[in-house]
């Protein structure tokens, strides 16, 4: 089991690597491309181990100070899947990029991996305190244009920027006719995915799982839910919340508890937040919890979820 876990891993990071180093195969030989591929293959596999079959991969994107989230949003996944397409690697260059670009990072709530794609068609690649510069004719045009339809689509929703007064994150979200639904400013930034109508927004107010805070709004409706804390899923009209030592199940936008999971196989921690993450399957059937044992050792255990709950 663990050698297959390991593969995939490994699937997904070769995907993820050229997912942002798209080329033209015409332009370098299969000697060239062997000898880059394996330069960045080596970086990247000290950068992360993003483990994306995990629905909670969170994407963010961001371009000019404004920030895109992507949390189990399967349009923009499938968009970096068509992006690999067709890709080859170009030479590595020393040259430090100073012209626009997007910042691209990606979460999985353990790992975590980031990259920038530059107008002048430079790739650099962050791995701790060190960067790696790579060039790819080309690139910056072609993620413009696979991500332009997400980043017009997320935009009329929700939007997100630092005030060059307050140096303030500020957000706003809105519903179908454009009309705000909430708008606010925090110290730190917030996170809002934007997914088939609903609004998730949520924001970290000190350090923990428990200091964060969660509203979900519906954009063809104009619903605004209470807050959750803890660490927070959704699916349909559910949230899960996962607090210090339980998971708990909420109706959307009444805020009725639907459903508490306490009891766990192996005996919790004895530590304040147990639980590292809680999120709905991908069709909505279970809550996948990891959570710290006794020895805080991470446990994985999956609570099958009622028909009717």
């Amino acid at each position: 089991m663990k050698n297959k876990t390991q593969r995939t891993i490994s699937v997904f990071l070769i995907v993820l690597i050229f997912a942002f180093c798209g080329c033209n195969r015409d332009i370098i030989n299969s000697e060239t491309e062997s000898e880059e591929t394996s330069t960045i293959l080596e970086s990247l596999a000290n950068c992360s181990n993003i483990q994306f079959d995990k629905p909670h991969v969170e994407v963010c994107l961001i371009s000019d100070e404004n920030y895109y989230f992507s949390n189990r949003n399967t349009n923009v996944y499938e968009k970096f899947i068509d992006f690999i397409k067709n890709t080859l690697v170009y030479s590595q260059t020393v040259e430090k990029p100073t012209s626009n670009h997007y910042y691209v990072s990606i979460n999985d709530s353990i790992n975590f991996a980031s990259f920038s794609i530059y107008e002048s068609d430079i790739i650099e690649i962050y791995i701790g305190s060190n960067r790696s510069y790579y060039y790819c004719k080309g690139i910056y045009e072609q993620f413009t244009n696979t991500f332009d339809f997400f980043f017009t689509e997320y935009g009329k929703y929700c939007q997100s920027v630092i005030s060059p007064i307050t140096h303030m994150h500020e957000y706003a979200i809105y519903d179908e006719n454009k009309n705000i639904l909430d708008y606010d400013y925090i110290t730190k930034m917030p996170r809002l995915f934007y997914h088939s109508g609903t609004v998730h927004f949520w924001a970290q107010a000190g350090t923990g799982a428990l200091t964060r805070f969660a509203r979900f709004y519906d954009t063809k409706e104009g619903l605004v839910s209470p807050e959750y804390y803890g660490q927070t899923d959704f699916f349909g009209d559910m949230v899960c919340a996962a607090a210090s030592s339980k998971v708990i199940i909420y109706e959307m936008y009444s805020g009725k508890q639907l459903l508490v999971f306490d009891q766990f196989e192996k005996p919790l921690g004895d530590c304040f937040e147990n639980i590292k993450s809680a999120y709905f399957s991908k069709d909505g059937t279970q809550i996948i919890v990891e959570y710290l044992n006794s020895e805080f050792e991470t446990e994985l255990q999956i609570f099958k979820l009622p028909i009717n709950h």
